[in-house]
């Protein structure tokens, strides 16, 4: 009988509840509702000073948030757009896969002074660079920038950023 204790301790040890339940996999709520089409607002919003006109945009937020950016939105209002800040200056290149919206980006360096605008393609995978270190990057509607005659070698003033009044957390 000592010699089946070692045989039945690993028989037993079979007889578990199976393998785990299958989870599902996890998509991230921001990325979910841009998919769905629904533009859902960022938890940050930031006033932008420039030419004597304020304009609050939303802020990119984390790792994840700058990643995804603009991506997804179908429809942007005029005057929406996103901030993405960086922790130091560099070289700084955006894209717009997955983005279906014509945008223009404003590289900005960290005293507010834009180095560059440029015009982006919809869903076009090249880079677009900045044309010297940048702390930020300004993304809009295309033609945005111009028709508001915001040009390279304008300074921003840098506002605080606060929680935006129409953020819904997700579920």
């Amino acid at each position: 009988m000592k010699n089946l204790a070692p045989f039945l301790f690993v028989a037993l040890l079979g007889c578990g509840g199976g393998d785990p339940p299958a989870r599902e996999p996890r998509v991230h709520p921001l990325a979910q509702a841009m998919v769905d089409g629904t533009n859902p607002e960022r938890e940050e919003l930031i006033a932008l000073v420039i030419g004597g006109a304020t304009y609050e945009v939303e802020v990119a937020g984390d790792a994840y948030g700058t990643q995804l950016g603009l991506m997804y939105r179908r429809n942007l209002r005029e005057n929406e757009g996103m901030w993405f800040e960086f922790p130091d200056q560099d070289f700084l290149r955006f894209w717009m896969k997955n983005t279906p919206s014509p945008l223009s980006i404003a590289y900005v360096d960290s005293k507010g002074v834009i180095a560059n605008i440029e015009d982006m393609v919809p869903f076009d995978e090249s880079t677009v660079p900045s044309k010297r270190k940048v702390k930020y990057a300004w993304e809009m509607p295309r033609g945005w920038f111009k028709q508001k005659g915001i040009k390279a070698g304008d300074t921003i003033r840098i506002g605080k950023k606060k929680i935006n009044p129409k953020y819904k957390p997700p579920e």
